[in-house]
């Protein structure tokens, strides 16, 4: 009963805010995803010296990109250079570190279970982007619950007997950004290591367009052909 209680004052409290899902242009809002943060570099290189690290959740805003048209990549993450300002203080930093998205900060957005990933994915969501439209489908034996969000996004949550399904539709992000988002949903330092020594990169032009967690429930972050980024967490129960 308790837990019921605070999902429905979550809900109230958050019906209607609206979530940034708008490709980062000059002057746009982003935050640090990095789980140890990110540094604020003197020049757009990693061997540039640090003026300071910047927290996980930090928000900066965008200066201006960097000339070159060449992506980097560390640790799996595709990105490229851009200046920033932190704090009244101006630098460097690495975009595949840095999201256009709300960084989970609420309870019900964080977890200490891989088993309760799609709980805590289902409720950023319900607390980022407002729906449109609300649709509950009853069968036997199953329920899906569909969310029409803002800008031609949607959730999906179907519950059976034998498997929850959670789906997330996400417009103008990059499969890397998802998989940090994911990443930063959970709070065991333990749990976040097995689930990267678990993670599948699949890249397709020279970029990640595909990761796969091959443990259950099963993730998968992958591009679509209509270049949204799909979520999809999958646990089947029984034999």
């Amino acid at each position: 009963m308790e837990n019921l209680i605070k999902i429905l004052v979550f809900v109230l409290l958050t019906t209607g805010l609206f979530g940034n899902t708008d490709k980062p242009t000059e002057g746009s809002t982003l935050q640090v995803i990095a789980p140890s943060g990110l540094n604020l570099r003197t020049q757009p290189s990693m061997t540039a010296d640090a003026i300071l690290t910047m927290p996980h959740g930090a928000e900066v805003t965008l200066l201006e990109f960097e000339k070159s048209e060449k992506l980097t990549r560390v640790e799996w993450v595709d990105g490229k250079w851009i200046k920033v300002a932190y704090n009244g203080v101006e630098g460097w930093a690495f975009d595949g570190f840095l999201t256009i998205l709300n960084v989970p900060s609420h309870d019900l957005e964080l977890t200490k279970e891989y088993l309760d990933l799609g709980r805590a994915l289902e409720m950023w969501a319900r607390h980022n982007f407002y729906a449109l439209e609300i649709d509950t489908i009853l069968t036997d034996g199953s329920q899906t619950v569909k969310y029409e969000l803002e800008n031609n996004q949607y959730l999906r949550k179907m519950d059976t007997d034998m498997s929850t399904v959670t789906e997330l539709h996400l417009e103008g992000v990059r499969v890397m950004e998802v998989y940090q988002l994911i990443n930063s949903m959970i709070t065991d330092p333990q749990l976040k290591n097995w689930v990267s020594e678990n993670a599948i990169f699949i890249e397709k032009a020279g970029v990640i367009d595909h990761v796969k967690i091959n443990v259950s429930p099963e993730i998968t972050i992958r591009k679509t052909y209509d270049d949204q980024v799909k979520i999809l967490i999958e646990e089947y129960f029984g034999c």
